[in-house]
């Protein structure tokens, strides 16, 4: 059923590959975790940059999808005839 996913709601790939990354991340040994919490902290402007592309894009498919929704919703006179 990945078409009707797909449909439903096409960031769930997105979303498949941050939680894989934070999972990885969790079981990275503690040296290995220090040095990449580091690197975020020394370079925020990438990190904060795709943080915010991944949200805007985010709330921006939604909004889109809702006002489409809207736009194509048949006004009640229209459900009931006469």
């Amino acid at each position: 059923m990945l078409a009707e996913a797909w449909d439903y709601h096409p960031f769930g790939p997105v979303f498949l590959v941050v939680f894989a990354a934070i999972a990885f991340v969790s079981i990275l040994p503690p040296a290995a975790h220090g040095r990449l919490a580091a690197w975020v902290s020394r370079h925020p402007h990438p990190s904060r940059a795709v943080y915010v592309v991944l949200v805007a894009a985010f709330v921006g498919h939604g909004v889109v999808r809702a006002l489409l929704h809207i736009a194509h919703w048949p006004p009640a006179f229209a459900l009931y005839p006469g």
